[in-house]
């Protein structure tokens, strides 16, 4: 297994592979599942990481969006 993005602040841990996430507290899993959940979960830990995932969010946001219209 080779991640691709790790990423840390304070006691958080993120790391990205894909389309695959890991949320560690404490070097614990947390959770373990979609990027985009793990992302979530990290930055509801690190608020003051957003800014560094800014085009992230955009597309998350977008695709939640996209998927209520659907209905």
């Amino acid at each position: 297994m080779t991640v691709e993005f790790v990423y840390t602040h304070k006691n958080y841990g993120l790391e990205l592979e894909g389309a695959q996430g890991r949320f560690f507290v404490d070097g614990k899993l947390m959770f373990k599942g979609f990027a985009s959940i793990a992302l979530e979960e990290y930055l509801r830990h690190a608020p003051e990481e957003k800014k560094r995932f800014k085009m992230q969010l955009v597309g998350i946001n977008n695709r939640r969006h996209m998927s209520l219209t659907n209905l």
